[in-house]
């Protein structure tokens, strides 16, 4: 719980909100099922308005849980305040949302934790299909709650405002959004989601509005005059995707890197990214590297943990080929040296694999305690034949699997791994040869090859 409550205090002091919750609203007149969506659909509504810093619902279960508390059927400032201090929260919504014949009815109160009283009061009554309390009464009690101006009623049949009867001088409106699925609203009343075209629209000046959960709200002032066509083509602004860091050694210690680039941090644990996939690297001098891969959403907060071991262990290598000779990789990586054949390692389980062109590798795993010294004795066995060619004339280009090879005329003799190569021979005035010949571990392949010069 401490770790959880620890989460939400450094949230609130970096973005300086304040902290709210959400308890479940009560119903007289609808399922609890119906109760519990409504709920969910406020939390959403008060985290997109973005005033205050809101408690996941998870996160606040599991708290209350804890410690035990029993929060359904809490409808009164007392039990609302004692909720607040467990969950460290500087207010608490509670409400309810009832049905008396055929109006459905939206009460909510914002309590003031540390005052222990009612801050704001919020209200919306309807008539017509439930639906729009989830899509318009909700949004209403959220901006209420903010301390925004939003309708308080909604009668269906004829949406207060904006008359509903048609004529011919009526104008045509076009809205669209990229993304589309944005909710509509003209005069404060919501028109469906976009797009979305409106025929034998009352002419007039309206204030449109269009929101969509992630994204910032997209505001146009319109004049529709007497059968005027208007389009809003809106592209919607994604709200900024965060990574929060959190581990050892302490965020303010380490570099990160977002994609191989380094970050600027908004502080010492939040930092900004783009919408998408990234490659998040964690590292300090000393120190293992800790490499993860994310997807962020728009609006999105994603906590990064990790914990950075310290190099306080020690590998050495010896053996033949000599250090100098050969290449060290530990768990796929590639290592360097130093003068004494060692590398820093720190405290887990390693693949260790020492390698050579032309030998068979040497492949290990070891586990490594703190501040444990490991001697690694490895020998790389030759996994080469030999190529001896005699050729005329000697200064003939040659090309060895497509690869035009330098030949050592001096020794004549020249390591090849195992197995079929072609070769071909090229020089100005003499035939093209072209030939393959095979490679056995330990032998001398011989090639005689005389250059027949063209007519």
């Amino acid at each position: 719980m401490y770790r959880l409550l620890l989460s939400i205090f450094l949230i609130t002091s970096l973005f300086a909100k304040e902290i709210i919750a959400v308890l479940d609203l009560e119903q007289i007149g609808l399922s609890p099922q119906e109760a519990t969506i409504l709920t969910q659909r406020l939390t959403t509504e008060l985290i997109s308005l973005d005033k205050y810093l809101v408690v996941e619902r998870n996160n606040m279960d599991k708290i209350l849980k804890e410690q035990k508390f029993q929060h359904s059927g809490c409808t009164d400032s007392e039990c609302a305040v004692e909720i607040g201090q467990l969950l460290n929260s500087d207010f608490i919504v509670i409400g309810s949302v009832n049905k008396f014949g055929k109006t459905y009815a939206l009460d909510a109160r914002l309590i003031d934790v540390g005052l222990g009283k009612g801050k704001l009061s919020a209200k919306f009554s309807m008539t017509g299909e439930v639906d729009a309390l989830l899509t318009i009464g909700i949004t209403s009690i959220a901006k209420q709650l903010c301390g925004m101006q939003a309708s308080t009623t909604l009668k269906q049949s004829a949406q207060s405002g904006i008359s509903t009867t048609t004529s011919s001088y009526g104008a045509s409106l076009v809205i669209t959004s990229d993304p589309p699925g944005a909710e509509i609203y003209i005069g404060g009343n919501y028109f469906d989601t976009t797009p979305q075209t409106l025929k034998d629209f009352p002419i007039g000046d309206y204030d449109v509005l269009l929101k969509l959960e992630g994204y910032e709200d997209y505001t146009a002032s319109i004049n529709l005059g007497p059968r005027a066509s208007k389009n809003i083509n809106a592209k919607l602004k994604g709200r900024p995707s965060f990574i929060q860091l959190n581990g050892i050694p302490l965020p303010k210690d380490i570099t990160l890197k977002v994609d191989g680039n380094i970050k600027k941090r908004i502080n010492m644990f939040i930092i900004e990214v783009p919408i998408g996939e990234h490659i998040i690297e964690v590292s300090k001098d000393g120190f293992s590297t800790f490499i993860d891969t994310i997807i962020t959403k728009v609006g999105q907060l994603i906590p990064i943990r990790y914990e950075l071991k310290p190099f306080n262990s020690d590998i050495y290598f010896q053996g033949n080929p000599s250090i100098d000779k050969v290449k060290f990789e530990i768990n796929g990586t590639l290592q360097s040296l130093d003068n004494n054949g060692r590398v820093k390692i720190f405290e887990g389980t390693h693949n260790i694999r020492v390698f050579k062109k032309k030998y068979l590798e040497y492949l290990d795993t070891v586990k490594v305690n703190n501040y444990q010294k490991i001697y690694i004795e490895y020998s790389l066995e030759h996994n080469a034949g030999y190529l001896q060619l005699n050729m005329h004339p000697a200064t003939a280009n040659v090309w060895i699997d497509g690869n035009i090879e330098i030949i050592s005329y001096v020794a004549k003799l020249n390591p090849f791994t195992l197995g079929q190569h072609e070769i071909k021979v090229k020089m100005e005035s003499y035939n093209e040869y072209t030939s393959t010949f095979e490679i056995k571990k330990g032998e001398i392949t011989t090639l005689d090859i005389n250059l027949v010069e063209s007519k």
